[in-house]
């Protein structure tokens, strides 16, 4: 005997089959979108291979060309009207496709070519020691003019470590000219089993009252902003414990650069 839902339930699974057909088709149409995309952002970052859009654009112009003359030869008033209509798509349709393929291999040619010339600078800019050139040192300078008179600036850095005190030196010129007030052993070398933690970059460590901190803060942010890798240490690093800066100062302590190629640090 027919059940009466009979008709409900078939309603509901087909729904439920084109419901499921549409969600499948959805998924694979995003996949073929999204695993190009990915590939060509790449390609298009210098971060990946561009065998691919070569393989494709390449024969494609090639062939496109062949079209031309085959489009050419087939003008000849010997052969029909409809051989002369095929001639002439041969020849607009492959002059079009070899401009577009050789226009996008040139930009696709040259954006990798930035893109590796762009990594080439960065790694040579790694590879540099730290310096201030005279527009950086005026600037630096200038921005912190603010806290002249007020904030005494001491610095520290490693043992025979001499791009670091040369680094060092710079700071503390730019500073002083800004009217900082220079500690009584303005650079301290000390020995790198003191602060293990903190071999590499620029740490600022300010003393506790407000003054200082605002101070300390904007030292690091133009130095930041400057490209150099510089922070105000965690309160719970042995640097803090071990560097106590009286009232209304500041210690930097410049450690060695960093050499990594993850960090995009001067």
């Amino acid at each position: 005997m027919r059940h009466r839902n009979t008709i409900f339930y078939l309603h509901a699974a087909t729904m439920a089959l084109i419901i499921l057909i549409t969600a499948n088709n959805t998924i694979i149409i995003h996949t073929a979108i999204t695993i190009p995309y990915a590939y060509l952002s790449a390609v298009w970052a210098g971060s990946e291979d561009p065998v691919w859009p070569h393989l494709v654009l390449v024969p494609l112009s090639a062939l496109a060309g062949i079209a031309v003359g085959v489009g050419i030869v087939l003008e000849r008033p010997v052969f029909s009207p409809a051989i002369h209509r095929i001639a002439f798509w041969s020849v607009a349709l492959g002059v079009a496709i070899e401009a577009v393929c050789t226009l996008s291999l040139f930009v696709v040619d040259e954006r990798i070519s930035s893109a590796q010339q762009t990594k080439i600078l960065t790694l040579e800019a790694q590879e540099m020691d730290r310096s201030l050139d005279r527009g950086e040192q005026t600037r630096l300078t200038d921005a912190m003019s603010t806290y002249g008179g007020n904030i005494q600036v001491g610095f520290l850095v490693y043992k025979n470590d001499v791009e670091a005190y040369f680094f060092a030196s710079q700071l503390r010129d730019s500073l002083g000219a800004a009217r900082w007030i220079e500690s009584s052993h303005p650079i301290i070398e000390t020995n790198i089993s003191d602060f293990r933690e903190l071999t590499e970059g620029i740490s600022i460590v300010p003393s506790s009252d407000l003054l200082a901190g605002w101070a300390g803060y904007r030292l690091v942010l133009w130095l930041a902003s400057n490209g150099f890798c510089a922070h105000i240490p965690n309160r719970d690093q042995s640097i803090m414990s071990i560097v106590r800066p009286p009232p209304q100062s500041v210690v930097v302590f410049v450690g060695e650069k960093y050499r990594h190629t993850s960090v995009g640090c001067r």
